[in-house]
C-alpha cells in the first residue's frame, strides 16, 4: 500500500520539467551589440548590460555575464581597429589620377596602394583588371534626413579582414582592361558567361539574384522611368534582389536532391552541401550581411546533422552568427541590410508555432499547405522588420503579401536554374530560353505590383516604431 500511494504521489514531481533558459550565445549577442551601439553613439544600448546581468541572475548563470563582457570587449576591440585604419588615398583627394586595379562589378581593388574604389560611371567593363582615369573625391555624408548617407555605407563595408571603400573616382573613363586575375572575380567571370545570351534586363537580373550584384538593376530605366530595382522595392520583393536564406536553400536543397539519389554515407550528405556553402561564399558572391547570416547558419546547421547532433536551436544559432559576424564586420550593426536579415530570420522562428496552432484543415499537404505556409511565412517576416524597411526605405509596401506567394514558385525555379547555367559557363546558353522567359514573368511581376499604392513613411523614430505593427 505504501509503494502504491509513493507511486501515485511521486509522478508529479517526476514529470516536473526546469525553467527553460536563454541560449547561451544570446549572452554574447547582447554583450556585442551592448559595446558597439554605445561606441557608435547609440547610448540608449547601454541599457543591454543590466539586461544581461539580470539574465545572467534570474538564471543563476553567472557565466553568462562573464561571456558578454568577454564578447563585448572583443567586439569593441575589432570596431577600434576598424575605425584606426588609415586611409592612404586621402593625399590624393581632389585630383585627378590614373588608377590600375581589379574591377569586381561593385568596387575598384587597388593594390599599391592598398585600397577600394568606387567607380562613377559605373564602367561598362566586365570583371577584371581595368586601368580608369578621373578625379578622386571622398564620399558624400548625408546632406537631408533620411537621405543616403554613402560614406556611412561605403565604411560598413569593410571589416577585420575586408578594406573599407574609401573614395570615388568620378567621371571615370577606362583607358585600358584585361583578363581577371584574383580567383572570386574569374569564377564570377565563367558563371556571367552561362547568362551572356539573355537580355540585358534578364542578365542583371541573374547576377543580382545568384552573385549578389545589384548594380546593374539599378541603372535599368523601368517602364515607367524608374529603376527595375525601384520596381522590386515597391512591390514588396525587393528581398528577392539580397542574397539570403531563400537564395542558399533553394541552392542547397537542390544539391541535396541529387545526393540523396547517390550511394553516398549519411554524413558526407550532409558535409557536402557545407562545402559548396564554402565555395558559395569565399569564391563566388559578393560578401553582404543577409548572405553570410545565411551561409553560416546553412553550414552549422548541416554539420551539427552530419555529426548527429540534430537541428540547432533557431535563436541560439541567430544570436551565434549575430555575434561571429559583428566580430568581423563591427560596422555592420548599423546598416539595414544586417538588421532586417536577422530580424526577418527570428520572425520566421515563430512559423512553426503558428502552424501548430491553426486548424489541420489549413495545414493538410498540397495547395492548402502551401498558401497557409506562404502566408504565415510572408506576414511573420514583414512584422517583425515593418519598423525598419518604412524608415530605410521611406515606403511601406501594399503588395506584399500576394506578390511573394506568386514569385515564390518563380525563384523555386529561377535561382538553380540560372546557377547550373552559370556554373556551365559558356554551355550555361543551352538555357537561355527558360531562363529568359523566368526572368521577364518575374520583372513583370515586379513592375505589375509595383503600381500598386504604397504607403509614404518618413524616418522612423524610437517613439514610432512600436505603434507600426
Amino acid at each position: 500500500m505504501m509503494e502504491r500511494a509513493l507511486g501515485r504521489h511521486a509522478a508529479p514531481f517526476q514529470s516536473a520539467q526546469p525553467a527553460p533558459r536563454l541560449p547561451w550565445p544570446i549572452y554574447t549577442a547582447l554583450g556585442v551589440l551592448g559595446a558597439l551601439l554605445p561606441a557608435l553613439g547609440y547610448f540608449w544600448a547601454l541599457a543591454l548590460w543590466p539586461l544581461v546581468l539580470a539574465f545572467a541572475w534570474y538564471e543563476r548563470r553567472s557565466w553568462g555575464g562573464v561571456a558578454a563582457l568577454i564578447a563585448g570587449a572583443l567586439a569593441f576591440g575589432s570596431l577600434s581597429v576598424v575605425q584606426a585604419r588609415p586611409d592612404p588615398l586621402t593625399p590624393w583627394h581632389g585630383a585627378v589620377v590614373t588608377l590600375r586595379g581589379e574591377w569586381d562589378g561593385q568596387f575598384l581593388t587597388l593594390h599599391d596602394p592598398p585600397a577600394r574604389v568606387v567607380l562613377s560611371p559605373r564602367p561598362a567593363e566586365r570583371r577584371g583588371e581595368v586601368s580608369v582615369r578621373g578625379r578622386l573625391l571622398p564620399p558624400r555624408e548625408r546632406t537631408v534626413p533620411g537621405g543616403f548617407d554613402q560614406a556611412a555605407w561605403l565604411r560598413s563595408q569593410g571589416g577585420l579582414v575586408a578594406l573599407a571603400p574609401s573614395a570615388v573616382l568620378v567621371g571615370a573613363e577606362v583607358r585600358g582592361a584585361g583578363e581577371a586575375s584574383g580567383v572570386k572575380s574569374r569564377t564570377q567571370g565563367w558563371f556571367e558567361r552561362g547568362w551572356a545570351g539573355l537580355s540585358p534586363e534578364a542578365e542583371a537580373l541573374l547576377i543580382g539574384l545568384e552573385l549578389g550584384d545589384r548594380s546593374g538593376l539599378n541603372e535599368l530605366e523601368s517602364q515607367d522611368g524608374g529603376s527595375v530595382r525601384d520596381d522590386f522595392t515597391r512591390a514588396g520583393l525587393a528581398h528577392l534582389l539580397a542574397l539570403s536564406g531563400q537564395h542558399v536553400t533553394l541552392l542547397v536543397g537542390a544539391l541535396s536532391l541529387l545526393l540523396l539519389r547517390l550511394p553516398l554515407p549519411p554524413a558526407t550528405r550532409f558535409l557536402l552541401p557545407a562545402a559548396f556553402l564554402v565555395f558559395y561564399l569565399a569564391g563566388l558572391v559578393q560578401v553582404s550581411p543577409s548572405v553570410t547570416r545565411a551561409v553560416l547558419m546553412g553550414m552549422v546547421v548541416a554539420v551539427a546533422l552530419a555529426f548527429g547532433r540534430g537541428r540547432p536551436e533557431p535563436l541560439g544559432l541567430l544570436a551565434l552568427i549575430a555575434t561571429v559576424t559583428l566580430l568581423a564586420f563591427p560596422l555592420w550593426v548599423l546598416t539595414p541590410g544586417f538588421q532586417l536579415s536577422f530580424l526577418a530570420v527570428a520572425g520566421l522562428a515563430l512559423v512553426p508555432g503558428v502552424m501548430a496552432r491553426l486548424p489541420q484543415d489549413w495545414t493538410r499537404p498540397g495547395w492548402r499547405q502551401y498558401l497557409t505556409g506562404g502566408v504565415a511565412v510572408t506576414l511573420l517576416a514583414q512584422a517583425a522588420t515593418l519598423p525598419l524597411v518604412a524608415g530605410s526605405f521611406g515606403v511601406i509596401p501594399l503588395a506584399g503579401l500576394p506578390a511573394n506567394l506568386l514569385a515564390a514558385p518563380l525563384m523555386t525555379l529561377l535561382v538553380p536554374l540560372g546557377f547550373l547555367a552559370g556554373l556551365l559557363g559558356p554551355l550555361g546558353t543551352v538555357l537561355t530560353w527558360p531562363l529568359e522567359a523566368l526572368a521577364q514573368v518575374l520583372l513583370n511581376l515586379a513592375h505589375w505590383f509595383g503600381r500598386w499604392p504604397v504607403l509614404p513613411w518618413g524616418a522612423v523614430g524610437p517613439g514610432a516604431t512600436p505603434l507600426l505593427p
